[in-house]
C-alpha cells in the first residue's frame, strides 16, 4: 500500500487544515504448480514433501510445499499443501489451491477445492495451510 501525503488547505478562518486517508487496495495473482507423474509421488512417506520454484505473485516471492502423503500421520490419507512467502515483512493474503484430477484421459476436472476467503497474515518462513 502506497502512502498517502496530508493535504494541506487554508480555510477562511487563515489556519491550515489538515486531513489524511487509508486506502486498502486489492491486487490478483496467480500461479499454477503441476505435479508430473503424481502416482509416483504419491507412496514417498509421510512428511516428505516437494516444493514449487519460487515464484513472485503481486511483488511478493512464493513457494508451495506439496506433501503427497500428508504432512503428518493425521493427514496421511490426504494431500497436505502449504503456501509459504518468502519474501520479507508481512504480508494479507487469501488463496485457493485446485488439484486437478488428469488421470481419465480426456476428462480432466476439479477433484478438490480448498479456499480462504478471509485474509491471512503471513510472515516470512510461516505457511497457510490445507488438506485435500
Amino acid at each position: 500500500m502506497a502512502p498517502i501525503w496530508p493535504v494541506f488547505s487554508k480555510s477562511k478562518t487563515n489556519h491550515k487544515v489538515l486531513s489524511s486517508e487509508s486506502i486498502y487496495e486489492t491486487v490478483n495473482g496467480s500461479h499454477e504448480y503441476k505435479i508430473k507423474g503424481f502416482s509416483l509421488a504419491k507412496g514417498i512417506g509421510v512428511g516428505k514433501s516437494m516444493s514449487s520454484r519460487t515464484f513472485t505473485v503481486c511483488g511478493h516471492d512464493w513457494v508451495i510445499i506439496f506433501y503427497p502423503d500428508g504432512d503428518k500421520q493425521d493427514s496421511r490419507e490426504y494431500v497436505s499443501v502449504y503456501l509459504k512467502i518468502v519474501s520479507p515483512g508481512n504480508v494479507r493474503a487469501t488463496f485457493e489451491f485446485k488439484l486437478l484430477d488428469q488421470s481419465q484421459k480426456g476428462k480432466h476436472g476439479v477433484h478438490k477445492i480448498y479456499t480462504v476467503k478471509s485474509p491471512l497474515t503471513f510472515t516470512q518462513g510461516v505457511a497457510g495451510s490445507c488438506c485435500l
